[in-house]
């Protein structure tokens, strides 16, 4: 097998990646509840397999009410989004949150 790329990244919005769909909640939704946290640590699995290096994560903190109160950033899911923290890195992996200009994800 020839040269592979030195950075293998996947991208892209969280929530949009749960096996459970969010109808009811306005896009993006960044709600982390356990059944979200079990998709997405699967998916750092299959990542880790494919030997993923970087993992590009938008909407970890934030929806579309930016600017908000820095405390009112990291709510309740902060216990959730620490324990996907340490999923991405016991994979040996990293993690980077997408920001930009007109961005949700902050």
């Amino acid at each position: 097998m020839g040269k592979s790329f030195a950075y293998r990244v996947t991208d892209g919005w969280l929530r949009d990646l749960a096996s459970e769909p969010t109808p009811n909640d306005r896009w993006p939704c960044i709600r982390w509840d356990k059944k979200f946290l079990s998709d997405q640590t699967r998916f750092l699995d299959v990542q880790k397999e494919l030997d993923t290096t970087y993992n590009v994560a938008w909407g970890l903190f934030i929806n579309n009410s930016w600017p908000v109160p820095f405390e009112n950033v990291i709510d309740d899911s902060a216990d959730m989004l620490k324990k996907f923290v340490n999923s991405v890195h016991d994979r040996g992996l990293k993690i980077l949150s997408g920001v930009g200009i007109y961005s949700w994800g902050l």
